[in-house]
Formats: structure tokens, sequence, C-alpha cells
């Protein structure tokens, strides 16, 4: 019990000290020679680029599939879809997706970005395929 405590306390306190990084507005990004990279604000060491970028494209993937399996709502009374062939809802409602595809548009956006500026080539190529698969 003691370990586990304590384990949990060291991640913690790990998470604290590094905090979040915002890869937008992060002051402690340092414009590097092939791409800018990121550093610590403690320690002044670079983070691991691929395994940032490996979290994004991991969440861009999160995101892309919860986008396409997505429940359908209706309109009118908010219930969700429970049949595969009924085109309106019982009260005679049209069914709609609960996630806009505005919103993947916009967050795949800010991701290509991120790619383009700090050249992250897994991530640009993820977005540039589900652009073109999804949004077509």
């Amino acid at each position: 019990m003691v370990i586990f405590f304590l384990s949990s306390y060291k991640q913690w306190y790990q998470r604290r000290v590094r905090g979040d990084l915002d890869l937008c507005r992060d002051p402690y990004l340092v414009p590097g020679p092939p791409a800018p990279q990121w550093t610590c604000s403690h320690c002044h060491a670079p983070y691991d680029r691929v395994s940032i970028e490996d979290r994004l494209v991991m969440y861009l993937q999160q995101k892309s599939v919860s986008y396409a399996l997505q429940d359908l709502v209706c309109s009118k009374c908010t219930d969700v879809k429970n049949t595969n062939l009924a085109d309106y809802c019982s009260c005679a409602g049209s069914f709609v997706t609960m996630q806009h595809l505005h919103d993947l548009q916009k967050f795949l956006l800010v991701l290509e970005n991120i790619a383009k500026h700090f050249q992250l080539a897994s991530l640009a190529g993820l977005v540039k395929w589900t652009q073109s698969r999804i949004i077509s």
C-alpha cells in the first residue's frame, strides 16, 4: 500500500513539476536549426519531439474514430437513434449527428498548423489523410 502511494505521488509530482505544454504559446519554445523545439521550464532540457508527435497523432486518431462512430440524435426530442432502418424519429424529427463537422474541421486546421510550424511529418500526413477521408 505504501509503495503504491509513493509511486502515485511520484507520478503526480513529476506531472506537477513539468506542467502542461502549450504547443502554440509556450514561452520555452526555442527556435532550432531544423525545427523549433520545446524545452523544460525548470531544467531547460529539450522535450522529446517524437513522443509529442505520437501523442498528437493518437489524439487525432481518437477524435476521428469518435466522429465516425458517433450516435445520431433526434433534432426535436434529442433521443438517440435506436434502429438502423428508421429515417425519422417516432416524434417525426430528423436525425442529426451529436458532434458537428465544423468542430472536427477546426481541430484538423489547428493540428495542420502545428504540424507545418514544427515540421511534424507524421502528424501532417495523418491530418491530410483524415481531411481527405472524413471531410470529403
